[in-house]
This record gives structure tokens, sequence and C-alpha cells, in this order.
């Protein structure tokens, strides 16, 4: 039996545990507690798959996955560009062996920021890569998104995409990368970067209106 006062290994265990969660939350800014949270919860449904499908995800997965979760909660939570979503739109998988990128920009005007959520898909809809770019010195929600516009097309290129579609909800951007006359706009200097980009890619195809998500189409260019 066990003698009053004296807690066996369990209850230690449990104890610290405890502790150490109470000292990390204290500790650390809300970005990284959000980032242990997401984990644990990624970590217990995967074991829940294992038990109950037989099922053992491979670490890079779960990874993905948790990367994956906080650039869409992230985007829901920062975002301050104004959207009207007047319809439901289905993802669609892209043609063959081409991968998707969806994109959108949070702007924060108190602190001239913004960031650019990215996540590339493959043609089964599965994660392939997922980031967040941090810019800095952004006045207006319309040069939040022509940065985000190039950080995607920087982002493809660096990870060697030979083929990619491009989705996002950036009108005024993607009508500014798409013409051909002078851009004298506050954004002219990023879009005649994200064009230079394209000397390396074709535009394949381009659709899109007020109530559509924009999207496009780029092979790299032999």
């Amino acid at each position: 039996m066990q003698e009053p006062g004296v807690e066996d290994s369990t209850t230690d265990r449990n104890q610290y545990c405890q502790n150490w969660l109470v000292d990390f939350f204290f500790k650390n800014d809300c970005i990284k507690c959000k980032i242990l949270v997401v984990s644990f919860w990624a970590l217990w449904f995967n074991r829940n798959r294992v038990y109950h499908e037989g099922l053992t995800p491979k670490e890079q997965e779960v990874i993905s996955f948790i990367k994956a979760y906080m650039v869409e909660n992230e985007l829901l939570e920062g975002s301050l560009v104004p959207k009207t979503v007047t319809k439901s739109v289905k993802w669609e998988p892209p043609d063959g062996d081409m991968a998707k990128i969806y994109f959108d920009a949070s702007f924060q005007q108190d602190l001239n920021t913004s960031k650019a959520g990215i996540i590339a898909r493959n043609k089964d809809g599965l994660i392939m890569v997922a980031c967040i770019y941090p810019s800095t010195n952004i006045s207006t929600p319309e040069m939040a998104e022509a940065w985000a516009w190039l950080h995607v097309v920087t982002f493809g290129e660096e990870l060697g995409f030979r083929e990619i579609c491009v989705e996002g909800d950036t009108l005024m951007v993607d009508k500014g990368v798409t013409t051909t006359g002078e851009d004298r706009s506050c954004i002219s200097n990023v879009i005649k970067a994200v064009k230079s980009k394209y000397a390396k890619m074709a535009i394949e195809g381009f659709e899109g209106d007020e109530q559509r998500l924009v999207l496009f189409s780029f092979r790299v260019s032999a």
C-alpha cells in the first residue's frame, strides 16, 4: 500500500506535466501556446486513427497538418481586409500533375504589417506545403494583396514547380498583373516585380469577376 503523504510515480508525472503546462502558457506568447495546443490535438487525432483505423501517419504528414491548420487559423483571425462572398466556392483539383496554390492576405493597419498565407495541394487535395510570409511597411490592403501575389510566384519558383495553378481573392492586383499598360497605382513597383517573375512563366488561363475567385495557371517556360 502507498504510505500517507507519498505520491506514486504516475501522480508525480501528472503533477509535473500540469506544472510544465502552466509554466509554458505563462511564459510564452499566444502564438506558441496555440501551436502547442494544435500539436496536442493533431497527435491525439492521429493516435485515434492508429487505434480505430490501424493507420500510422508519417511524421511529415502530421507536421504539414499542423502548419496548414495554423495558416488557415491565422488568416481567419487576423484578416482585416473586407471580403464579400456571394456564393460558396468548392475546391477543385488541378489538372494532371499540376500543383494548386491557394493564398490570402491579412492586413494590420495600426502596425502597417501584413501576412500572406499560402497552401499548396496536389491533385488529390493533399497538402504539399504551407507557410506564412510576413511583410512590413505595408500601408494599404491593396499593397498587402500585391505582396501576397509576389510571395506566391516566388514561392512556386523556389520550390521548383514547373506547372502551378494559383487561386486567390485579390481582384485589383489580378487585373494589374494581367494588363499590358503602364501601372501608376500605389502598388506599381510590386506589380512590376510580379510581372518580372512571369517572364519565366506562361499564363495559360484566366477567369474571374467581382463575385468569383480569380484563377491563374502557369507553366514554366522552356
